[in-house]
């Protein structure tokens, strides 16, 4: 996955879908570009910055998040965590692994 649809995953999961419109608005491209940009059109640098900053300054709501679960939960509440979110990471893992091999057959 290209670093383009890699954020553009995360900006459309983080917005929840939004229309073309909403995207337009709130990155301040124009809608017919943020169109083709959708439809896998190469993006310019400064386009991507615009995305990348908004995924990012969510990342930062998640850093914050877990420095305040470093500071205020327990080792045994902090083992949970770390239990899930490794699992998580190891099942999405396990789909891309699959996903790529199902790419090179075809």
């Amino acid at each position: 996955m290209s670093l383009q649809q890699r954020t553009l995953k995360q900006y459309m999961e983080l917005r929840a879908q939004p229309s073309l419109r909403v995207i337009a608005a709130e990155t301040g491209i124009n809608q017919a570009r943020v169109f083709r940009i959708l439809n896998g059109s190469r993006m310019k640098l400064d386009e991507w910055e615009i995305f990348n900053k908004i995924v990012e300054s969510s990342l930062s709501d998640m850093e914050k998040l877990t420095r305040d679960c470093l500071n205020e939960l327990s080792i045994e509440q902090l083992s949970e965590v770390r239990f899930l979110m490794e699992s998580k990471l190891q099942w999405q893992r396990t789909i891309e692994q699959a996903h790529t091999r199902q790419q090179q057959r075809a």
